[in-house]
């Protein structure tokens, strides 16, 4: 499913015509609240991993040296794939012993924010739904108290859809 796709399955389930005029009232709004949903999965349930060469002078590298938005730094391996020891603290990646040279990070990563029309979640389209869902409720809770009773429906199916991905605990953060 598309960015566009998503929009329109969560205007049809806020009872909303999916059309031009009203995507493009709501275009701001949903894609915010989409990609909070998405990243929220991604940061708790849909992990991705990535390995890359990251350049460490005395020792220290930049975190923001890394192609991907690091989370999470796993292992550091020289070029025969042996694990260096390692610790990250604020901004820097530190090694032990200092060197210089080319190292292979490992690192878990948020992926990009969905902003373009046809742009796609890295997420399998059963997935996806959870995303319009997700949003579905975040657009109906600006509404009165019918919208917000409607909303919650899409909060719970989103709730269980996210608890059958797997067995890390959920959590919704109020918003409101």
């Amino acid at each position: 499913m598309t960015l566009i796709d998503i929009m329109k399955l969560t205007l049809s389930q806020m009872g909303e015509d999916p059309g031009a005029g009203e995507i493009s009232e709501f275009r701001t709004l949903l894609t915010a609240y989409i990609n909070e949903a998405y990243q929220a999965i991604c940061r708790d349930k849909k992990q991705k991993y990535h390995e890359e060469l990251i350049t460490f002078s005395d020792g220290r590298a930049q975190v923001d040296g890394l192609s991907k938005d690091a989370i999470r730094i796993l292992e550091i391996k020289d070029e025969n794939g042996c694990k260096i020891p390692f610790q990250v603290a604020a901004d820097q990646i530190f090694i032990s012993p200092a060197a210089d040279g080319a190292y292979i990070a490992a690192y878990l990563y948020l992926p990009e924010r969905l902003a373009s029309d046809k742009d796609e979640p890295d997420l399998p389209e059963r997935e996806c739904y959870l995303l319009a869902d997700y949003a579905a409720y975040r657009g109906l809770g600006l509404g009165g108290k019918d919208r917000q009773k409607r909303g919650e429906f899409f909060l719970m199916r989103y709730l269980s859809g996210l608890n059958a991905l797997g067995s890390r605990q959920s959590q919704i953060t109020n918003k409101f």
